[in-house]
């Protein structure tokens, strides 16, 4: 806790083997961090989801998504705001704005993510990411995307590029989904975005300990 951190200290040990040299002496400075944030306090949060569902998704890699995004639905929190988007060739939204977590508002996205399929073509990222952005960040609320993808984009820098205009307001979770994932833009997003990636092959067992490890991660606050 904040409490338990140490003040500022410093401390002198003389080495014997220099004594009379100008390398006899080591100086130890301690300095505490100036830290406002309750670390164990969860954030007023809104999570935004990036679903692939382009073709490339089909089969495996778009259950083993859908399983993830149920399992991150069945985690989320009261109070929080969440919307989900569905990304190939085109995007759609699951609401104009994101919603909070209530019954209603999670069984309607439990049946938007169960009808989700590897059916919208190709792969444009690019397109969803700056209409998330363009969206004002609910007030008093972070706002953290998740993007859920096989990472099989043309334009990795460009992707890479809008996440990073938009640190400052968005913080970026990637999990990349299948056995042909394109790693690096599934690291760079998240490394970009101030979050973290994580990585699921079709079949693996972690997928539970997966989604809360990120969920957790992003409920705290960024310092």
């Amino acid at each position: 806790t904040l409490e338990e951190l140490p003040v500022p200290a410093d401390s002198v040990e003389v080495d014997p083997a220099l004594v009379g040299t100008d390398k006899e002496l080591a100086v130890c400075v301690t300095i505490a961090p100036a830290l406002d944030a309750n670390l164990d306090v969860e954030i007023n949060t809104e999570i935004v989801f990036l679903l692939d569902c382009s073709g490339s998704m089909s089969g495996g890699p778009i259950r083993e998504a859908k399983r993830a995004m149920q399992l991150f639905l069945q985690s989320l929190a009261p109070g929080v705001m969440f919307n989900i988007y569905r990304f190939g060739g085109v995007f759609h939204s699951l609401w104009p704005q994101s919603r909070k977590v209530d019954e209603d508002t999670l069984t309607e996205a439990r049946a938007y993510v169960e009808r989700a399929d590897g059916d919208l073509g190709g792969t444009n990222l690019l397109a969803p990411l700056g209409a998330i952005f363009r969206q004002p960040v609910v007030a008093g609320y972070s706002r953290q995307l998740f993007v859920l993808t096989d990472g099989e984009v043309e334009n990795t820098q460009d992707c890479v590029n809008e996440v990073v205009q938009h640190a400052g307001t968005t913080r970026v979770w990637s999990i990349g989904i299948g056995n042909d994932v394109d790693a690096e833009l599934v690291l760079e997003l998240a490394r970009k975005g101030n979050g973290s990636a994580a990585f699921s092959k079709i079949g693996e067992q972690q997928m539970a300990s997966l989604v809360i490890t990120q969920l957790t991660r992003a409920m705290q606050p960024a310092l």
